[in-house]
């Protein structure tokens, strides 16, 4: 997987009219799209941006979790610097490109998609995004991305999944490779059979604990759409499919699972709002 720096407030921005953001969809279709790519994506946003999000919408709340839950792939630029001059010296130092549709004029001349900037040269991978296509042209990439990658609370999953086969940079600081993670040893019961890894379980965690927070606003249609990307991440791993039964980490319904799996939420009491 190799390592690329995202313009975090830009793309989050990207095709925004004005007054306070709502949502980071636009960031999470971009992240998707380049892990299915061979890329790891790590984000910068400005020291600022939180506060050019509505403060009472979902987009506050994913904002929080990603830059505290995900601080290793998500974070701000320190308080008083310049975000672009941030962003610009980490990827001279790492040798990585960046997405972004800023021009940083006010930092060096470009040439082609690449800045001279501090002696060095900085690719700069512009994009387009519409209609649920994501186009890197000079990555050669172009997506379309399902409804689920559109999700950010989706994008903890995507990151939980076996990690890369190599390395980021050493000297990446935050850009560190995520541990390996040992496999559920096997026993007789379908819960630990499931070949879910301990990161994965506290990433599927997380998102429950957030869903119980919330009141469980939605229902099990909602907290199945947001386990998806762990779900997904699970099948292609384990193998199964939806005539095996076991889609669910291993049990046939969801609401096995979190009786089992996670009987803290008295889920097993209310069994009825969650058979799927």
């Amino acid at each position: 997987m190799k390592p690329i720096l995202l313009d975090g407030s830009n793309i989050s921005l990207a095709g925004f009219g004005g007054g306070k953001l709502t949502s980071l969809a636009t960031l999470a279709q971009m992240v998707h799209c380049l892990l299915a790519n061979g890329f790891t994506p790590y984000t910068i946003f400005d020291a600022s941006f939180k506060h050019r999000i509505s403060e009472s919408s979902r987009g506050r709340s994913d904002f929080n979790d990603l830059t505290k839950q995900l601080s290793e792939y998500f974070q701000m630029s320190p308080a008083g610097e310049a975000a672009d001059l941030f962003l610009l010296q980490l990827a001279l130092e790492l040798k990585c490109p960046v997405v972004s549709n800023d021009s940083f004029k006010n930092y060096g001349k470009m040439t082609g998609n690449s800045l001279h900037y501090e002696g060095g040269a900085v690719p700069i991978y512009n994009y387009q995004m519409m209609a649920g296509v994501v186009l890197l042209p000079d990555l050669k990439i172009r997506r379309t991305v399902g409804l689920d990658e559109k999700e950010p609370a989706n994008i903890e999953a995507a990151f939980s999944s076996p990690p890369p086969k190599e390395n980021a940079p050493s000297n990446a600081g935050f850009l560190k490779r995520p541990p390996k993670v040992r496999q559920d040893p096997p026993s007789d019961n379908a819960a630990d059979k499931a070949s879910v890894t301990d990161e994965e379980m506290r990433g599927i965690g997380r998102v429950i604990t957030r869903f119980v927070s919330a009141g469980s606003v939605g229902g099990v249609q909602d907290l199945g759409r947001r386990l998806q990307v762990h779900r997904n991440n699970y099948l292609k791993r384990s193998g199964s499919n939806d005539k095996s039964q076991l889609t669910w980490f291993g049990f046939a319904k969801l609401s096995e699972f979190l009786s089992a799996r996670f009987p803290e939420h008295g889920f097993a009491d209310k069994k009825g709002d969650f058979e799927k």
